[in-house]
Order: structure tokens, then sequence, then C-alpha cells
């Protein structure tokens, strides 16, 4: 009796086996048949290579239209083979280091017109650069790629420091014409 129902449970644990084994096998048909198809390929080659510039260059625009790139990619695959957990996982990594990069980019680009307007001779050219980077703040809070908060932050510093700079040009422009008058 014993061996008979050893028998019963092997017999049945095999057929289990058997059955998620022939799932198995599917699945990596599946994937490899995914994977073979030139488009795939040649989508997944343009994703990593844009997920590469996007992380190395440091011109923000082409950051940006390289994330862009990413992305839309990326997601129409997803559209196509929604079972790719692999590629959703790149997905996510993908927008949670973007705004972090973008963010990052743009950081450096203010820092950099803040120390030309420093060095600038005339108020004119200070205010000029600075301006030049309120607008590249504008752009990217209507662009939706970038914390509000940290927009917020940065634009306010930038419009304090660009009012600074012409009270200072109005301070000396008095301070000209009242020694004038003596």
């Amino acid at each position: 009796m014993l061996i008979v129902i050893g028998f019963v449970v092997y017999r049945f644990a095999t057929r289990k086996q058997r059955k998620a084994n022939k799932e198995l096998q599917k699945r990596k048909r599946q994937w490899a048949a995914e994977n073979a198809l030139p488009e795939v390929d040649s989508n997944m080659r343009v994703i990593l290579e844009s997920i590469d510039l996007f992380r190395k260059t440091k011109n923000q625009e082409t950051a940006r239209s390289r994330y862009n790139l990413a992305l839309e990619r990326l997601e129409n695959l997803l559209q196509r083979f929604p079972h790719r957990s692999d590629w959703q996982d790149l997905l996510e990594g993908l927008q949670q280091e973007g705004r972090a990069v973008l963010q990052a980019s743009l950081a450096a680009s203010i820092a950099k017109q803040v120390e030309k307007a420093g060095i600038a001779k005339t108020v004119s050219t200070k205010i000029t650069y600075l301006d030049r980077e309120l607008m590249e703040l504008s752009e990217a809070r209507n662009s939706g790629e970038y914390d509000e908060e940290w927009i917020n932050t940065q634009r306010a510093s930038l419009e304090e420091l660009v009012h600074n700079t012409e009270l200072g040009k109005l301070l000396e422009t008095a301070e000209r014409y009242e020694f004038k008058e003596d």
C-alpha cells in the first residue's frame, strides 16, 4: 500500500513538474523570439545608447532629447510587450534617474551663468546672463520634467540676484548725481 501511495505522489509531482517545465520552455521561446526581432534589437540598441549619452553629456538639450527618446522608445516597446518586467524595471529606473540628472545639468548651467554674471563688467551684461537662466527655468517648469519646488527655489534666488544687481546700479547712479550737486 505504501508503495502505491508513493507511486501516486511521484506520478502527481512529475505531472506538475512537467507542466511547470513546459510553461518555462514556452516563456523561454517567447523571450527568445521577442529578442530576435530586428525591431526590438534596434530599439534596445537606441535606448541603451540614449541612456548612456543622457548620463554622460554636459549639454542640457542633448540630455533632455536623449532622455525623451529613450523614454518614448521604451514605452512603445512596453505597449507591444507588456509582460516584460525587465523593461518595466528599466523604465522605472530611467524615470527616477532622469529627473535627478536633468536637474543636476540645469543646476550646473545656472551656476555657470551666475559665475559669468559675477565676472561681467557692466550691470546690463550681468542682468542678461541672469535673465537667460530665468528663461531656462521657465522652460524647465513648462516641460514638467523637473521638481517644481526646486525650480521655484532657484527662480527666487536668481530673481533676488537680479534685483540686488539692479538696486546696486541705481544706488551707484544716485551717488554719482548726489556728488555732482555739491
